[in-house]
């Protein structure tokens, strides 16, 4: 069954909450791109990956990236989606997230000729669903109290607060959060970089006594002498490595530095699922829990990201698989939510519904 054509379409999505944002980046729309791959009997394998500034291609950029590595998998056996993707992985120069969409489309493809889930082609579901965090954007003190209460009553047990490294207000939006709340649901915190090894370390310990269970770089990533430092020191919570972890290469320097006690696992900065996979096992040889972190955009991502989740024995923590919720997503329906998890099918492929049929053009 070999792949005959393909399709790359821009996208963007409607940010619901206009305000959204971490850090200095405010997030009031999302562009993206998507590609399609189709094979001789007429089934379509889908991916996707967002424009993010810190990924480094403009959507552009990352259009040109995927259409030729889309155009190089024609001819290609539609089955042998690892083959397909080990030969997209030796072009140069090419970003993670536009290796991730088509990996993803690879591996979509695969499952639907299959007629199985990704997660089956992948050896199979450890868990049928998949518990979310839900990430509440920088606002004051108490709006964030009042988006993490909103959340908790939709039956959400974990939300992820954004941070700014400013000690006082970051600890009153943790405070205020808890006191909404309760006492049950579980509390992250991302400050994205925001903090040197000082400030970090207080505002750890002083979050952990709010019942905060996990802290997420909290001092810039490319400082990994530091991050170790902020781990020894804190045994209150646990610590994970997120930006800058591209490469397996990259997390085996952050753990043999013994720099973080968790790290964030992410389809599209890693470069597509193996890597992803690659990642994980990593990670559990070291004996350090691995999160599946966030996946930012519409449904198809979310899904992606869930099934793969679904296949890692030793997931930790709650994944950041619910994000599509906040996003105008006018291609595909969105997965189904229960008691805050995100419910994965029989459906094959990521089990993605269509809100309407590919119309970008089709390159042989």
């Amino acid at each position: 069954m070999k792949i005959e054509a393909w399709s790359v379409e821009p996208a963007e999505f409607e940010n619901l909450d206009p305000d959204w944002r971490y850090g200095d980046t405010h997030v009031p729309r999302l562009a993206g791109v998507f590609v399609a791959l189709r094979a001789e009997d007429g089934t379509l394998g889908e991916g996707y990956a967002p424009v993010l500034g810190h990924l480094g291609r403009s959507q552009g950029e990352l259009v040109r990236e995927v259409e030729s590595l889309a155009a190089a998998c024609v001819g290609g056996d539609a089955r042998q989606f690892s083959v397909n993707a080990v030969a997209a992985r030796r072009s140069t120069g090419i970003s993670g997230p536009a290796l991730s969409a088509l990996d993803m489309a690879l591996h979509d493809l695969a499952a639907r000729i299959a007629g199985i889930p990704v997660s089956l082609l992948l050896g199979g579901r450890h868990r049928e669903r998949i518990p979310v965090v839900r990430i509440v954007p920088i606002k004051p003190p108490r709006e964030m109290a009042a988006a993490a209460a909103a959340l908790v009553e939709r039956g959400y047990r974990a939300v992820k607060l954004k941070a700014t490294g400013e000690l006082d207000d970051d600890l009153a939006r943790v405070g205020a959060v808890r006191a909404a709340i309760g006492e049950g649901p579980d509390i992250y915190v991302d400050p994205n970089q925001a903090y040197d090894v000082d400030g970090a370390i207080r505002f750890c310990r002083n979050a952990a006594e709010l019942g905060v269970s996990r802290v997420e770089q909290p001092v810039p990533a490319r400082d990994r002498d530091a991050m170790a430092r902020v781990a020894r020191e804190l045994s209150e919570l646990c610590v994970e490595a997120d930006e800058r972890l591209f490469t397996p290469a990259d997390l085996v320097d952050v753990l043999e530095r013994r720099a973080a006690h968790g790290v964030c696992l992410k389809l599209t900065r890693s470069g597509g699922i193996a890597p992803t996979l690659a990642m994980a096992g990593i990670a559990e040889g070291f004996g350090v829990k691995a999160r599946m972190s966030t996946a930012f955009g519409g449904a198809l991502v979310s899904l992606a990201a869930a099934e793969v989740a679904a296949s890692l024995g030793a997931l930790d923590g709650y994944a950041e698989v619910g994000e599509f919720d906040h996003f105008h997503d006018t291609c595909h329906h969105a997965p189904k939510l229960v008691e805050g998890s995100l419910l994965l099918g029989a459906e094959p492929g990521f089990g993605q519904r269509r809100k309407r049929a590919w119309s970008a053009p089709w390159r042989a």
